[in-house]
C-alpha cells in the first residue's frame, strides 16, 4: 500500500501548489490595495508657526524635567493641538495627529530657519555647542536643568525614520522663512515706540536684501529643493504668515504706525514667498502655496477675536527658559503664535489646498478610468468585426492599430495561462508515473 500513500502525497502536494498559483492574483490584488490605503503620509516641517508653538500640551510636557530637556518633542515645542496635526486625508481616518508615525510625521521646530531643513550634515559649525550643518541648537535653563543640545537637521525624518518610506509621501507641510528674516527683532524693536526708526530701517533693510545672492529667497529655495529630493513624489505645501497686530496698534506697546508697518512687512514676505513657490512650480517642482491672511484678517492680537497671541511678559511653565530679569528673560515663546483657534484657521488654509488637489487626482483618476473603458470597448468592438467578417473582404483588417494590439495581449495572457495548466498537468503526469513505477519496483523485488 506504500505506492497508493506516495501517490496521494504527491498529488495533494501539486494540486496545494495549484490552488497557490490560482489564488496569488487575488492576495496580491488584495494586498496593493492595502497598500495604497496605507500609503498617504503627510510629513510637517518648518518652525515655530508650524511646531505649534504657545499651544499647550506639547508632546512630552508631563515628563520630568530632566527627561524633558532630552525629548526633541519638548525642545521643539511641538504641540498636540498644532495645526498640521489636525489635516485630513481621504484614505486616513480622523485628523493626523490620531496617526503620528503612521501617516503623519511631525518634525517643525520653533525657532527654525531655512538651514535647518536639511538632512544632519558631518561638518561642525559651532565649535561653542558642537552643531553640525542642518542642526538646531536649542537652550534651555528651567528647574535646576541647565544647558543646550542640538536637534537634527528636519529632513532626517525621511531618511532615519523607520517604517517611512519617503517615496510613499503624498504631502510635505512646511512654514520657513519668518526667522530668517527675523520676525523676532522685529517685535523686539517695536517694544520701544521712541525706535520707531530703527524699526522701519530694519524692516526696509531686510526686505531688500531678500533677492540677494545668497539671501533669503536664496536659502528658501535651496531649502524646497531639498524637500523635494527627499521626498520626490510628495507635493510641498509652503504655507505663509498671518499679520501679527491690529492696525490700530496697542497703546502699552505698539502705535498704529508700527502695527501698520509690521503687517506690511508680513504681506511683502508672503508675497515673496508665492512668487518664489510659482517660479519653482513653474520650473517643475510640485509644489503649492498656502495662503493664510484672509484666515486671520481682523483676528490679530489685541483684537476683540484674535486668533494671535500678544506678548506675554511673563514666563509659563513650558517656557525653556524661566524668567530672569538679569538676562532680559522676560518674554514668553508663546508671544505673538498663533492661539487654538490661529491653528484651526491655518489648518483650514492649508486643508483647502489639499482639498483641490486631491480634486484633481480624483478627477484625473476618472477621466483615466473612463478612456481606458472606451479603449476596452473599442478594442472588443474591433475584434468583433475582424471575427464576423468575410476572408478576403475589407473586414479582415482589425478596425485599429490598437484593437490589434489588445487583441495580441488576450491572446498573449490566453497563452500563459494555457502554459500555466499545461505544465500543472505535466507536473502531476510525471509525479503520478513517477511514484507508480518506484512501486512496481519495489513490488518486483520483493516478489523475487
Amino acid at each position: 500500500m506504500k505506492h497508493e500513500t506516495v501517490v496521494k502525497r504527491l498529488t495533494a502536494f501539486l494540486l496545494c501548489a495549484l490552488l497557490l498559483l490560482s489564488a496569488a492574483p487575488a492576495a496580491a490584488a488584495r494586498e496593493d490595495t492595502a497598500s495604497a490605503a496605507e500609503s498617504t503620509i503627510i510629513v510637517s516641517l518648518g518652525d515655530s508657526f508650524s511646531s505649534g508653538e504657545g499651544i499647550e500640551p506639547f508632546y512630552g510636557q508631563d515628563a520630568p524635567m530632566h527627561e524633558r530637556v532630552n525629548d526633541p518633542d519638548w525642545l521643539a515645542h511641538r504641540s498636540e493641538k498644532a495645526w498640521p496635526g489636525m489635516l485630513t486625508l481621504p484614505a486616513v481616518s480622523g485628523q493626523m495627529s490620531m496617526h503620528r508615525n503612521t501617516n503623519w510625521y511631525f518634525a517643525a521646530a520653533s525657532g527654525a530657519r531655512a538651514e535647518h531643513i536639511r538632512q544632519t550634515g558631518t561638518q561642525i559649525v559651532d565649535e561653542a555647542t558642537g552643531r553640525r550643518e542642518g542642526e538646531q541648537y536649542i537652550a534651555y535653563d528651567r528647574e535646576g536643568e541647565k544647558g543646550g543640545r542640538n536637534l537634527p537637521g528636519q529632513l532626517d525624518v525621511f531618511y532615519q525614520t523607520p517604517g517611512l518610506d519617503r517615496y510613499a509621501v503624498d504631502y510635505v507641510t512646511v512654514t520657513i522663512g519668518g526667522n530668517d528674516v527675523g520676525f523676532v527683532e522685529v517685535l523686539l524693536l517695536a517694544h520701544n515706540n521712541s525706535q520707531s526708526a530703527e524699526l522701519y530701517d530694519y524692516i526696509d533693510d531686510t526686505l531688500a536684501r531678500f533677492y540677494d545672492e545668497g539671501g533669503v529667497c536664496d536659502e528658501l529655495r535651496a531649502a524646497y529643493q531639498r524637500i523635494e529630493e527627499a521626498a520626490p513624489n510628495a507635493t510641498i505645501i509652503a504655507a505663509g504668515y498671518p499679520e501679527l497686530i491690529n492696525n490700530a496698534g496697542n497703546g502699552s506697546f505698539f502705535d498704529p504706525e508700527e502695527s501698520a508697518y509690521i503687517n506690511m512687512a508680513v504681506r511683502t514676505l508672503n508675497a515673496y514667498i508665492r512668487a518664489l513657490v510659482d517660479e519653482c512650480r513653474n520650473d517643475g517642482m510640485k509644489i503649492e502655496f498656502a495662503d493664510v491672511e484672509a484666515a486671520f484678517r481682523d483676528h490679530q492680537a489685541y483684537t476683540d477675536d484674535p486668533f494671535i497671541q500678544p506678548i506675554y511678559y511673563n514666563k509659563f511653565d513650558q517656557d525653556l527658559k524661566g524668567f530672569n530679569l538679569a538676562a532680559l528673560e522676560i518674554v514668553s515663546s508663546y508671544s505673538m503664535h498663533p492661539n487654538e483657534k490661529g491653528a484651526q484657521a491655518y489648518a483650514a488654509s492649508v486643508q483647502a489646498v489639499i482639498d483641490r488637489l486631491e480634486a484633481e487626482k480624483a478627477e484625473e483618476t476618472s477621466e483615466q478610468e473612463t478612456e481606458a473603458a472606451e479603449a476596452r470597448n473599442t478594442d472588443q468592438s474591433g475584434k468583433t468585426q475582424t471575427e464576423t467578417a468575410q476572408p478576403g473582404g475589407e473586414g479582415d483588417a482589425p478596425s485599429s492599430a490598437g484593437s490589434e494590439s489588445a487583441a495580441q495581449e488576450q491572446n498573449t495572457e490566453k497563452d500563459r495561462r494555457s502554459w500555466l495548466w499545461i505544465g500543472l498537468g505535466a507536473l502531476l503526469l510525471i509525479g503520478g508515473g513517477g511514484a507508480l513505477l518506484y512501486a512496481r519496483k519495489k513490488k518486483t523485488r520483493t516478489t523475487v
